[in-house]
């Protein structure tokens, strides 16, 4: 699963659903892009709806999760170009700092998907804020992560 968003029950009920929607798959991880509080602060609430999950993420978000989220420590630390298999897709992590110290992105290099948590890409003629959300972030199911 990746990212928890901002927290409340209601939240954790819509992931809970989308989750059985999907065929209630295996969850091996909460991976966060980053831990600021849209993205971390639902992660006791998700974790009530769906049971213990281990936190992925850049080991310099260690310290904002703590402070946010102070029964949470990440037990997997991520780094630029580590690999992780998650189903068919084989993503690779990309330390994108910038909008957060330890923020990442996840590149699905085959179809040229790039999963991002907040973004924002400022051109003359075009401004592009991606904050995927419920079911394209926080609602992506992520089974079979190596």
């Amino acid at each position: 699963l990746v990212d928890a968003g901002a927290g409340g029950k209601d939240g954790a009920r819509r992931v809970r659903d989308v989750w059985e929607q999907v065929g209630r798959p295996t969850l091996k991880a909460l991976v966060l892009t980053h831990a600021h509080p849209d993205h971390c602060l639902g992660a006791p609430d998700i974790m009530e709806e769906l049971g213990p999950l281990p936190v992925w993420a850049h080991p310099l978000e260690k310290e904002r999760l703590a402070r946010y989220v102070p029964s949470l420590s990440i037990q997997r630390p991520l780094h630029d170009g580590d690999k992780l298999q998650v189903g068919a897709m084989k993503l690779t992590v990309l330390h994108t700092p910038g909008h957060a110290e330890g923020h990442l992105c996840f590149w699905w290099e085959r179809y040229g998907v790039l999963l991002a948590g907040s973004v924002l890409i400022i051109t003359p003629v075009l401004i592009l804020f991606v904050a995927l959300q419920l079911y394209f972030i926080q609602g992506i199911v992520m089974t079979g992560i190596k």
